[in-house]
């Protein structure tokens, strides 16, 4: 079996990379409608394929909200979602009733990762904070005679505080809000219900 060099690696990776804005047409052409909305439907076979099988009350199954997930990870999270079921088994009660589950599930997911961004926002500042205190006590400690082990143990203290400090601020943050947009995605779709044709 021949080997890959690593130029010939990068090369199929720029071809790929050149092929990207046809996978950007392929979504707006597969998935968006003419009102804007990217419609992804689903076909459930019956009940069980919606409600958790093991739930006395109408839980949605852990498995439909991954479905939902999967199909809308290519799509970005500022173009509006609707999800379609097709299906000829819900009541128009039931229909409300399951809209409802859906949505209040991604509002709890919005809430989560708006609460860890409130988080993330005091840990940056904890962290620039206690780098700041420490840099000054590395300074005080520069001026009198201490002995430079304290003065290197606190000045990389503050090293480490700031340091993570600007991690959380920029690595984390930007994952967080990406993460903070897809939830508001899926908590702002319609859901609409579609009889199947026999």
């Amino acid at each position: 079996m021949k080997k890959l060099s690593k130029s010939t690696l990068l090369d199929r990776l720029r071809i790929i990379r050149k092929e990207l804005p046809q996978v950007r047409d392929y979504i707006e052409n597969e998935y968006i409608d003419s009102e804007g909305f990217a419609v992804i439907a689903i076909h459930p076979k019956n009940r069980e394929s919606i409600f958790h099988p093991f739930s006395a009350s109408d839980k949605v199954s852990p498995e439909l909200y991954g479905y939902i997930e999967s199909l809308t990870y290519p799509i970005n999270s500022y173009i509006p979602l609707k999800i379609l079921f097709e299906e000829d088994f819900l009541s128009p009660n039931e229909q409300q009733e399951l809209a409802r589950i859906i949505l209040n599930h991604y509002k709890l997911k919005l809430y989560e990762k708006d609460v860890e961004l409130k988080l993330n926002l005091l840990r940056t500042f904890s962290l620039l904070g206690t780098g700041a205190v420490l840099y000054s006590m590395s300074f005080w400690l520069s001026t009198i005679k201490t002995g430079p082990f304290l003065h290197e143990i606190v000045s990389i203290g503050a090293t480490f505080a700031v340091w993570e400090s600007v991690s959380h601020w920029i690595i984390e943050r930007k994952n967080l809000r990406l993460q903070w947009m897809n939830a508001g995605q899926l908590a702002t779709m319609n859901i609409d219900f579609k009889r199947q044709k026999i």
